[in-house]
């Protein structure tokens, strides 16, 4: 470096002892110091651009690195899953700990499914032969048909002949099981007075008990 250039500038003056001074202090220890610096910022630049899920050793990250709801159900091995220490098991929580229209139908064993047994029989079927008496107008008549067994809780169902059956009188049946007979009561609902026979000559009553 020319002497001259040196002295025309006041500021190179200065700068040139503090080279020297640096140079005097620079050792091979300092030298291998910075490099390391250097390679130590580069490679933390290098792990954030390159480091993926591949390179993380299972079971390393503890659970509060996990983001919030980023886990999901197939994630989960069930087995793991404990409420006060205690695994839960398939069939292990009672119906009552489930929320109301939580279970769905693909959730649910249709073979488990039972429903009450709703019947209907019919114990008592038979065919009498009657012959009613004429019944007044606004009146009705009793009789008694045999039906052992009835019960009180029983309904009965009595058809008449149909062929000679006058429209204005009705037929019904009612349980007498103090006297194992179904109560069958004929009534003339014509009001303009007189009487009438139901029946004419008689014929077929056909009564059935419903349980």
């Amino acid at each position: 470096m020319p002497t001259a250039w040196l002295t025309g500038s006041s500021a190179l003056q200065k700068v040139v002892p503090m080279i020297t001074a640096v140079r005097a202090k620079l050792t091979f220890s300092n030298v291998l110091a910075l490099v390391a610096v250097f390679l130590a910022l580069g490679g933390t630049v290098y792990a954030a651009a390159k480091i993926n899920g591949k390179l993380i050793k299972k079971g390393s990250e503890p659970g509060n690195r996990l983001k919030h709801d980023s886990v999901t159900g197939k994630q989960v091995n069930e087995a793991t899953l404990k409420i006060n220490g205690k695994v839960i098991k398939n069939g292990s929580e009672p119906g009552n700990r489930l929320k109301d229209d939580s279970v769905t139908g693909k959730q649910v064993n249709e073979a488990t499914l039972k429903l009450p047994k709703v019947g209907v029989t019919f114990p008592i079927h038979k065919v009498t032969t009657l012959n009613l008496d004429p019944v007044a107008g606004s009146s009705c008549a009793g009789v008694d048909i045999p039906a052992p067994g009835i019960r009180s809780t029983d309904h009965v169902l009595i058809t008449p002949p149909g062929d000679s059956w006058p429209d204005t009188f009705t037929a019904t049946g009612r349980p007498e099981a103090s006297t194992n007979s179904a109560r069958l009561s004929i009534c003339n609902t014509f009001t303009g007075g007189g009487s009438a026979d139901p029946d004419g000559t008689g014929g077929p009553y056909k009564v059935l008990v419903i349980r």
